[in-house]
């Protein structure tokens, strides 16, 4: 199209060219009606070996256009190559990365599982004190009141005493409710501070436990990221290497292919321009017919 293009306006010349000659032509006879067939049609064969001179040439510039037609149906063909092979590379750094990140995603789930299992276990664990704790007070609590009731019928046995006597063993029986109760209140406190005691330290042992875990699958985390971004920069580096070799490639040959239709350019405005002169010498050549026709009247 682009040498369609180039041609358009050279030769546009030689019509213009034939048209004038045409009009110079068509001028002359006018004065001489009465000149007759034979000499027209002597003047026809004479001219019909200089016009076929022209066509020979335009069948050689047509030739020489279509000479090297591979140039320009290269560069398509490389273009797609370059495209399906940077598919299919992008496409397999993206399964690669998928499938590492997979294996990431699954290693975290069963450190979260890890996670839950130790949350569970100190639950129980917890579950179990404070069931032990209640045991114990419920222990403590029972022998108080098992105390209080013999003091009681200690009391009902000596009701029968004095008064004196009476004062004396509800004094008595004050001092030791008090003593029991002091001991009851020592004893469950020891009970819950030891109890609070073994909850924080398993807690704590758990809360270190998750950390440590937690810290580890972190590291791991960012060591396989570290390790799949490493490796795809060293892909992308290499694929941009190959995508700027063949782009090279791809712009050398264009550089052909349009030196190759410059040269074609050139021979055929070099072809129009002779086509110019074989016309100016065939105007030349109907003008001496036409002087010739006046001499023959």
């Amino acid at each position: 199209e682009s040498i369609k293009d180039d041609k358009s306006p050279v030769a546009s010349k030689p019509v213009s060219v034939a048209e004038s000659v045409k009009d110079e032509k068509s001028a002359a006879p006018s004065a001489e009606p009465s000149r007759p067939e034979s000499a027209a049609e002597s003047i026809k064969d004479e001219k019909s070996p200089v016009a076929s001179k022209p066509a020979s040439e335009a069948a050689n510039v047509k030739y020489e256009k279509s000479a090297d037609p591979s140039a320009e149906a290269s560069l398509p063909e490389s273009t797609a190559t370059l495209d399906a092979e940077t598919i299919k590379m992008i496409d397999k750094i993206t399964e690669e990365v998928e499938s590492k990140l997979k294996v990431a995603v699954e290693e975290t789930i069963e450190i979260t599982e890890e996670v839950t299992k130790v949350e569970d276990e100190s639950a129980k664990i917890t579950e179990v004190l404070k069931e032990a704790m209640a045991d114990e007070v419920k222990t403590v609590v029972e022998e108080s009141v098992e105390r209080t009731e013999a003091i009681s019928e200690v009391i009902e046995d000596r009701a029968v005493t004095t008064i004196d006597e009476i004062n004396k063993v509800t004094k008595i029986a004050k001092e030791t409710i008090k003593g029991e109760a002091k001991k009851v209140e020592e004893k469950t406190e020891a009970i819950v501070e030891e109890t609070s005691k073994k909850v924080s330290d398993i807690k704590g042992d758990v809360a270190t436990s998750i950390s440590e875990t937690i810290d580890k699958a972190v590291k791991k985390t960012e060591e396989s990221s570290k390790a799949i971004t490493e490796e795809i920069d060293d892909k992308l580096e290499l694929l941009a290497e190959k995508v700027e070799i063949t782009a090279q490639g791809a712009v050398e040959k264009l550089d052909e292919t349009t030196k190759t239709i410059g040269e074609a350019l050139l021979k055929t405005e070099e072809k129009l321009q002779d086509f110019t002169k074989l016309t100016e010498e065939k105007s030349k050549t109907e003008e001496k017919l036409q002087d010739f026709t006046k001499l023959t009247e």
